[in-house]
């Protein structure tokens, strides 16, 4: 891939920074993209570009401000129900206090679960590749299995190939992936080679998998940046294997993903006679 191929993804990933020459890098490698086709730690910004020691700069001392207004809200609650209140107004106090951060901690959650990909204009989404679907949609795969796009889920185009068939997200961020591969004796071992060998050039990536039937398994993902929980279900068909991966980096996903798993199944993947 060339530059200017590179910089499309780099320029709107979390991951990237201003080297050294003004030029921007990865900061997980701090060195210059050299990916092809795809980056596994990839990750879309949807907040507005500016310079990243800028951006690292406001968001240290954001961060700073708040806890410190929030230590001394805290201080002057405590001091103020001391001196005013029993015992009683006392754990009110505490109680309103544990309220206010409890409503911070799911305003965080309620961020990490907005649609990232719903913040890119019209023209970075046709630069990646990316298409929301506008009503519920057949995707071919090929003679064995097809794939229902569902109204407002995203394809990615771009991150498709050989081995991955089939790349698409939901407004929730939750990931829909087909690999396919050559027959095996060993399925879910080949398609842990194939995890593994797609993030070696960011990062040593680690695969735990726990077997729960004779198709289906569930896995972690994890590397320096990212831990990716997933459950996923493969099928054989002639000369091929197929894997469907069904994940999601928040970890306050992984029981949707391990309950809401053979739903997803019944409503994207159709299998041919």
């Amino acid at each position: 891939m060339t530059r200017e191929e590179h910089l499309k993804y780099c320029s709107v990933c979390v991951n990237r920074k201003v080297g050294p020459n003004h030029e921007t890098i990865c900061r997980l490698t701090n060195a210059k993209a050299d990916f092809d086709p795809t980056c596994p730690s990839y990750q879309f910004d949807n907040k507005p570009a500016q310079p990243q020691y800028a951006r690292e700069s406001s968001m240290g001392i954001g961060k700073a401000i708040f806890y410190v207004v929030l230590a001394i809200v805290a201080f002057a609650r405590i001091a103020t129900t001391i001196y005013k209140s029993n015992n009683n107004n006392r754990r009110d106090e505490y109680s309103q206090f544990n309220n206010i951060l409890e409503e911070s901690q799911r305003q965080r959650e309620r961020e990490q679960n907005r649609d990232q990909l719903g913040q890119l204009s019209d023209v970075e989404k046709e630069e990646l590749g990316i298409k929301k679907a506008s009503k519920d949609s057949t995707i071919v795969i090929d003679k064995f299995i097809d794939y229902t796009l569902l109204k407002n889920e995203y394809i990615m185009s771009s991150l498709m190939d050989e081995d991955i068939k089939l790349m698409a997200r939901d407004k929730k961020n939750f990931s829909f992936v087909i690999h396919k591969f050559d027959k095996s004796d060993d399925v879910i071992s080949d398609w842990e080679k194939l995890r593994i060998l797609a993030g070696s050039k960011i990062s040593p990536t680690q695969i735990a998998y726990k077997v729960l039937n004779e198709n289906t398994f569930t896995y972690n993902v994890k590397n320096s940046f990212s831990l990716i929980h997933g459950k996923a279900r493969y099928y054989v068909s002639g000369k091929n294997c197929y894997v469907f991966q069904y994940e999601s980096s928040s970890k306050q996903n992984e029981i949707t993903v391990d309950i809401g798993f053979d739903q997803v199944v019944k409503d994207h993947i159709q299998l041919k006679k």
